[in-house]
């Protein structure tokens, strides 16, 4: 009987924690930047859950991972064309700067990949301007 309530318990959890995930999922879609994006996959998991290995779980945490690196790759493809449509070789070099501060330090660790194309293609705007 008590392993029923503890089966009980643990579906609970993961229901919970999958609905979690499918809201966090509809944040990153009407995130507007890069720090709203990385907030939103802040999803809370159960301490009980974290010992126990459960595919749904692990399922819906790499689809809350993906939807963020898909969300960030268009916000990021978005900064990067309007940085291009800047004529001005100081003014493209002023925003890509405000970028870098303020956007793509959300960035460095969990995402360092969109990082590193960041830096790389913000580096190859300065160089072309």
């Amino acid at each position: 009987m008590n392993a029923n309530a503890t089966h009980f318990f643990l579906d609970q959890q993961a229901r919970r924690f999958e609905s979690s995930c499918q809201s966090a999922i509809a944040q990153l879609d009407r995130a507007r930047d890069m720090w709203e994006v990385v907030r939103a996959t802040n999803v809370s998991l159960h301490p009980v859950l974290r010992g126990v290995h459960l595919p749904t779980v692990q399922t819906a945490r790499s689809r809350v991972k993906q939807a963020a690196e898909k969300r960030l790759g268009t916000l990021l493809d978005e900064q990067l064309k309007a940085a291009s449509g800047i004529v001005d070789p100081a003014e493209r070099k002023k925003y890509i700067g405000r970028l870098r501060a303020a956007h793509w330090d959300a960035m460095r660790g969990p995402y360092a990949s969109l990082f590193a194309r960041a830096d790389l293609e913000g580096r190859r705007l300065l160089a072309t301007s």
